[in-house]
């Protein structure tokens, strides 16, 4: 199927792209946007929560030009982020309660992409990136991009967005003023907590899951009544008071999200065998995998359907090019 330029852009600059947490599942997600890349069809707005604002901050960051270098081997795009000794990660959790340090995917995260900021990103390539963290003393979802937080350093907002407690520390926003680095007095931890697929007003989304909570949720919600039965669990824990707790205020704003979610791509439930090796670096057989379900989750005709579907709906159809 051939598009017209006017209606690719059309596609990249009302498109929102949307990249759930899950770990190093998420490598699903470089599939997703490898496609999108290759068929020109990537959008220009890209939304990340936890692994996905690291997958979203090198594709925001990085020219047409550099990301043909990214995706020339899919051998060089495996990246290590977790500490990899499981000893030390069991001596690092007795002591400080945390599995990792954080401080190899803050390297990494550097070298990827090194200290620029939100709005020099955005300058450099023109898409919008947006990172969702959790504000630990307001306890809410907060979204940082270059509107908000211009001078805010990039590997520093993944570094919130990713901090999983138990797994993470929780760290500080870095902002950059005359080339040097200066810490945000607030500290933040993950953004899947609150915000893992963040509420957007937009003609259309794409979502790409591998959250396990929500690929269990798309999986039971094929059978009856499950949908209710979910909803009385929401209220259920609200009632006994312990809605409070960082887990359990993350598994109730991820099912009350999941009523809306339309164009949605799921890493396939039977990947959650390996959920052992979510939150460590996983073995090379299981990467390759996951980022090619993503890659062939995406066709041309179904990113037609999906234009088709807003055009009838929508009062400015006109403007929808053909």
């Amino acid at each position: 199927m051939e598009w017209s330029i006017k209606r690719k852009d059309y596609f990249k600059n009302n498109v929102h792209l949307i990249l759930s947490g899950g770990g190093s599942l998420g490598l699903f997600h470089i599939g997703i946007v490898k496609k999108l890349y290759e068929l020109d069809m990537l959008p220009n707005n890209i939304h990340g929560s936890s692994v996905g604002s690291i997958i979203a901050s090198i594709v925001c960051t990085q020219t047409f030009e550099e990301m043909n270098l990214f995706f020339k081997d899919i051998e060089h795009i495996y990246i290590d982020f977790f500490d990899t000794s499981w000893w030390y990660s069991i001596i690092h959790f007795v002591s400080k309660r945390n599995i990792h340090t954080g401080e190899k995917l803050i390297l990494r995260m550097r070298e990827l992409i090194g200290d620029i900021t939100f709005s020099e990103a955005y300058q450099k390539t023109g898409r919008q990136l947006n990172i969702t963290v959790a504000d630990i003393a307001l306890k809410k979802g907060l979204v940082i991009n270059h509107k908000n937080h211009p001078n805010a350093v990039i590997w520093s907002a993944v570094s919130c967005s990713t901090a999983l407690p138990g797994f993470f520390p929780d760290r500080h926003i870095y902002i950059k003023h005359n080339d040097r680095l200066i810490p945000l007095p607030d500290r933040f931890n993950d953004g899947a907590i609150y915000m893992d697929i963040p509420h957007i007003s937009a003609k259309l989304k794409i979502i790409s899951i591998t959250n396990p909570l929500l690929i269990t949720l798309n999986y039971i919600y094929r059978y009856r009544y499950c949908k209710q039965i979910v909803q009385y669990i929401i209220i259920l824990l609200k009632r006994i008071n312990i809605h409070q707790h960082w887990i359990v205020m993350m598994i109730v704003s991820m099912l009350n999200s999941h009523w809306d979610f339309k164009y949605s791509y799921y890493l396939p439930i039977h990947c959650l065998l390996f959920l052992p090796v979510m939150m460590f670096n996983p073995p090379i057989f299981l990467w390759k995998r996951w980022i090619q379900y993503g890659y062939n989750t995406i066709c041309e005709k179904s990113l037609n359907n999906m234009i088709h579907k807003i055009s009838e709906v929508s009062l400015y159809k006109e403007d929808i090019p053909e």
